[in-house]
């Protein structure tokens, strides 16, 4: 931490190292699942209503740290959004690309019966998970499986909470399209 004054004279303006701003981001966000956690272990319904403040808080974090902002990256992370959002539209209402669901209402906010979040979550979950996987020099097809293994094993993972806490709600008991879902990140990654 540095004490920097300003042109303009007597201001003092405090600012904090790269290093210091990733650790401080880093406690900020354990506090804030640690918080998180009582709050659900308690069953307190507040926290689970929240959950979709929690999606836009987590990936604005994520991204406050991605270098370099380039162009490309933008219309990447755009396209992801709404080709991300658009697929949602067209799952729900036709039932044929994951299986029939429908989602409840505490993701926030809906367009077309899809939480306006999904597009954003869409681009977070295959950004953090390109971003663990970045140390791989491998090929860019072999980088893609691995990047849409990682994010099937994450919305595997998270399929129980999303049901028990009616995130989305199944016409059916499981959702049976996993081999598609891989394939529309696989896509994405590409």
């Amino acid at each position: 931490m540095e004490f920097r004054k300003l042109a303009s004279g007597n201001t003092v303006f405090l600012t904090f190292s790269k290093s210091q701003r990733k650790t401080a981001a880093i406690i900020f966000m354990i506090m804030f699942y640690i918080a998180g956690r009582i709050g659900a272990a308690a069953n307190y319904s507040g926290f689970i209503e929240l959950i979709w403040i929690s999606i836009l808080f987590c990936g604005f974090i994520a991204l406050l740290f991605h270098r370099p902002w380039q162009l490309n990256f933008l219309i990447k992370s755009f396209l992801i959004i709404v080709t991300g959002f658009m697929i949602e539209v067209a799952g729900v209402k036709s039932g044929l690309i994951f299986g029939e669901y429908q989602y409840g209402e505490i993701l926030g906010a809906k367009i077309f019966g899809i939480p306006v979040v999904i597009g954003y979550s869409w681009l977070i979950i295959t950004y953090i998970a390109s971003c663990l996987l970045c140390f791989c020099r491998w090929p860019i097809l072999i980088n893609a499986v691995l990047v849409a293994t990682a994010v099937t094993i994450f919305d595997m993972a998270l399929e129980p909470f999303a049901i028990e806490n009616k995130m989305w709600i199944w016409q059916q008991k499981k959702c049976t399209c996993t081999e598609l879902y891989f394939l529309v990140y696989h896509f994405f990654y590409l």
